[in-house]
């Protein structure tokens, strides 16, 4: 078990004041595209079948109603502070920085590309998609705040296990019938899940009980992060995958939102890997 210094302290030393001006821009972003009038933003929404290079990006941030914009902002609002802050505790602030600036800048456009190729007759908007890569980006910051707070033998290596179960979880929440390639994703994540779980079996026995009340009573704070975040993970997955695709009257956009939370997780992960290999930072070792 590492030694921790006090929990609010180590957020202040963590946290910087200009990251959080960061972490407010795409929110700002949102509600000051959603106030502009509707000749302005005519333009911004991405019709699949006749695209244009503004709405490939602008429709990210364009939100067809107020309900629709407060569920994007407060799915924003909850994933990225708490991800940002799993990542600087972690000492992983600059992978958080990185995959912050790739979501913001590159994702639109490729999340829209991926919308795009399947030619549908529909209009996409909307920051969900975007929200859901800081989603997928969870599961690495997680392990980073534990192997930083918690113990050596556990750490961002070990994320695939949190990704893939949530992949097998949409399989079976959001793809209730299970046919054709939905069981094969449901299936092969739930075999991933098995083979981590295997590699994460003899480090959990690091975690000890004692260890874990002995943080929460004496630094509180650092076991509660841990345990918000996982219950965030589980929360995030039932809302943004809802087993039916219709809500409210307008059709979820499933599709999107998978490609979000796989490419936030695998990116980021990805990236460090090859970093790692080529002897750029510390990769995915401790």
């Amino acid at each position: 078990m590492r030694r921790q210094s006090g929990f609010r302290a180590s957020v202040r030393d963590a946290v910087r004041g200009r990251d959080l001006v960061l972490l407010a821009l795409p929110a700002l972003a949102m509600v000051g595209v959603f106030a502009l009038p509707e000749a302005v933003t005519a333009g911004f929404a991405l019709h699949y079948e006749d695209p244009t290079l503004l709405a490939m990006y602008a429709s990210k941030f364009l939100h067809r109603s107020t309900s629709h914009l407060l569920g994007n902002l407060l799915a924003y609002c909850l994933v990225a502070p708490l991800v940002y802050v799993l990542c600087a505790l972690g000492g992983r602030r600059a992978l958080f920085l990185a995959s912050y600036t790739t979501f913001l800048l590159v994702l639109p456009w490729v999340l829209s590309a991926l919308n795009v190729a399947l030619a549908r007759p529909r209009v996409g908007l909307g920051f969900s998609g975007i929200a859901l890569a800081f989603f997928g980006l969870l599961p690495t910051a997680l392990l980073a705040f534990v192997d930083s707070q918690f113990t050596d033998d556990v750490g961002i290596r070990h994320s695939p296990i949190l990704f893939f179960a949530g992949v097998a979880l949409i399989g079976v929440v959001a793809l209730p019938s299970l046919t054709g390639p939905s069981f094969g994703v449901t299936a092969v994540a739930a075999l991933a899940v098995v083979r981590y779980g295997q590699d994460i079996r003899a480090d959990l026995a690091d975690l000890s009980l004692a260890g874990f009340h002995n943080a929460t009573v004496e630094d509180g704070g650092y076991v509660e992060l841990g345990v918000s975040a996982v219950v965030v993970f589980l929360c995030v997955l039932f809302v943004a995958f809802p087993s039916d695709a219709t809500q409210h009257g307008e059709i979820v956009n499933l599709y999107g939102h998978l490609l979000g939370y796989c490419l936030g997780y695998l990116s980021p992960f990805c990236t460090t890997f090859l970093a790692g290999r080529l002897g750029y930072g510390r990769g995915l070792e401790n």
